[in-house]
Parts: C-alpha cells; sequence; structure tokens
C-alpha cells in the first residue's frame, strides 16, 4: 500500500470514528433523557408489571427446559442405536433423528 493511500485510509477512518462517536452521544443522551421524563410513569407500571413478566419468564424458562431434555433425549437415542443395535449413521442421519425427536416433543 503505497504511503498516500494509506493517508487516504486514515483520514476516512478519522471521520468514520468521528460519526459513530457522536451518533452514540445522540443516543445515550437522547435515552437519559428520555428515561428522565418517563421516570414516575415507569413506577407506577413496574408493580403492576410483575406478576405478568414472572409468568412470562417461567412460560419461556419451562419452553427451553423443554428442548434441552428434547436435546438429551435424541443424543441418548442415538447413542443406544450405535452401541447397542450396531447401527452405522452418518452425521446428517443423528442430526435427522434429533430433530425428529424435538418436533415429536414440541407437538
Amino acid at each position: 500500500m503505497t504511503p498516500v493511500r494509506s493517508s487516504v485510509v486514515l483520514r476516512m477512518c478519522d471521520k468514520i470514528g468521528n460519526f459513530v462517536h457522536l451518533l452514540v452521544t445522540f443516543l445515550s443522551s437522547f435515552a437519559v433523557a428520555f428515561a428522565q421524563q418517563n421516570s414516575c410513569v415507569m413506577k407506577s407500571t413496574y408493580s403492576s408489571n410483575v406478576p405478568e413478566n414472572v409468568a412470562a419468564g417461567m412460560a419461556m424458562g419451562t419452553v427451553i427446559v423443554l428442548l434441552f431434555c428434547g436435546y438429551s433425549l435424541g443424543i441418548s437415542y442415538d447413542a443406544k442405536l450405535i452401541l447397542e443395535k450396531g447401527y452405522t449413521c452418518t452425521g446428517a442421519q443423528v442430526m435427522n433423528v434429533i430433530f425428529v425427536v424435538l418436533i415429536g416433543l414440541l407437538v
């Protein structure tokens, strides 16, 4: 790379860096102003939304537990087929069994 070209690249990087800095500064000041303006509204709505948020968190946790259990069931079933029954499987067939178990679990 020639020295002239590298100085042009450095100037462009400097301009881009300044733009990103200004953008981040604007967005953070906007977020702080918005939070200060709505702080009284947020205090009243926080207490009313706690039970709904707990219920949503419990539902999402249940779905994640079901997914992880489905993965472990699919992997253990594949291991049983390979070790006990003597099947020779490719990676695609193993993933196919895992996804079949997951779909069957969620349906």
